[in-house]
């Protein structure tokens, strides 16, 4: 996934792992799995940990014992932020492994949902324009714990 992203995004953009992400109205700070952001941003000791509003998209993968804070608290944290895209690859959804991305953050909440089984394509919005193709993605047996 790191390599569509990093092929989607602009020069001045970065694709981080454990990054904190400051969540102001939330009084939070977040880990996610993936964060695009500027590069400026991350950079700049004045804004350390980076502000959640300047995130472009952030990534969280499911475990089992992450499941209730990546499906609920991040998902209303990151829209209250807001961050304009989060991405949820979730192996332990009940109705089987799937991926969720979520836009359109307004009022507190996403206003808009796409969701994929584990193997088909997700589209990405501009600013990424992307297709990120999920077959390579852990199936239901290789799942994280």
């Amino acid at each position: 996934m790191n390599r569509a992203l990093l092929r989607a995004i602009p020069d001045d953009w970065g694709v981080y792992q454990t990054l904190g992400v400051q969540l102001p109205v939330v009084e939070r700070l977040y880990m996610p799995d993936l964060v695009v952001i500027p590069e400026d941003v991350v950079l700049d000791p004045s804004r350390s940990p980076c502000p959640g509003d300047e995130a472009e998209l952030v990534v969280e993968i499911v475990s089992r014992s992450s499941r209730n804070t990546d499906r609920k608290a991040k998902l209303w944290g990151y829209a209250h932020a807001p961050v304009p895209l989060y991405l949820l690859i979730d192996a332990w959804d009940e109705a089987g492994p799937s991926v969720t991305l979520y836009e359109q953050p307004g009022n507190g909440r996403y206003n808009h949902a796409t969701t994929v089984d584990f193997g088909a394509k997700i589209r990405l919005p501009e600013p990424f324009d992307a297709e990120l193709d999920t077959s390579r993605f852990p199936g239901p047996d290789q799942r994280p714990s």
